[in-house]
C-alpha cells in the first residue's frame, strides 16, 4: 500500500478506467482504506453500469467509503464546486472533487488532467492519474510490465484515452529511468 494516509478522492474516469482494465481490485490494494468517493461521483456512473456495480460492490465491502463533507467546510465547497462547474466547466464528480481536495486538503484521482492540472497546480492540489496509479502498483510488484501494458490496451481498446501506450513509454514521459 502507498505510504500516504492522506484521503483519495477517486473520480468516475478511474474507476471506469480500472473496471476495463480488468484490475479494479488494485485500488484498494494500493490504496487502503483511504479511497473515498463522493455522490457526485456515484451519479456520473449511472451511465456506465459495469462501473457502478463495481463501486457498489466495492462500497458493500468498505474497500471504498463514501466521503462525507466536514459541517465546516459545507458552504465554501459547495461555493467553490458550483464555481468550477461554472468557470471551468468540470463534471460533477471532478468539481467535487477538486473543491474538497482544496479546502480539506485531500488527494484527487482522476485522468482528467485536461480539465484538473492548472486548477489542482492553482491551488497545490496532489492528483494521480490511472497510469500513476498503475504504476505504483508496478513498482509495488503486484503487476509486471507485460501486465501494465495489456491493461493500457484493455483500457484504450474500450474507448478511454490514456497518454501512454507502455510502461516505457509512461516512463519516459515522466522521466523516470
Amino acid at each position: 500500500m502507498t505510504s500516504s494516509n492522506q484521503a483519495i478522492l477517486i473520480d468516475a474516469d478511474v474507476i471506469i478506467h480500472f473496471c476495463n482494465g480488468g484490475r479494479i481490485s488494485l485500488l484498494k490494494i494500493i490504496f487502503g482504506n483511504s479511497l473515498f468517493v463522493v455522490p457526485e461521483v456515484i451519479s456520473e456512473l449511472d451511465v456506465k453500469p459495469n462501473s457502478r456495480i463495481a463501486l457498489e460492490n466495492m462500497l458493500t465491502f468498505k474497500q471504498v467509503q463514501i466521503y462525507e463533507v466536514p459541517t465546516n467546510l459545507k458552504l465554501q465547497i459547495l461555493k467553490e464546486y458550483n464555481r468550477i462547474r461554472r468557470d471551468l466547466r468540470g463534471g460533477m464528480g471532478e468539481s467535487m472533487c477538486m473543491a474538497i481536495a482544496k479546502f480539506d486538503n485531500k488527494i484527487l484521482a482522476s485522468s482528467n488532467t485536461k480539465d484538473i492540472h492548472d486548477y489542482c497546480k492553482e491551488n497545490s492540489i496532489k492528483y494521480y492519474t490511472t497510469l500513476d496509479i498503475l504504476y505504483m502498483a508496478f513498482q509495488e510488484k503486484h503487476i509486471n510490465e507485460s501486465e501494465f501494458d495489456c491493461f493500457i490496451y484493455d483500457v484504450t481498446s474500450k474507448g478511454s484515452h490514456l497518454f501512454c501506450k507502455t510502461l516505457a513509454d509512461y516512463k519516459s514521459k515522466k522521466g523516470i529511468t
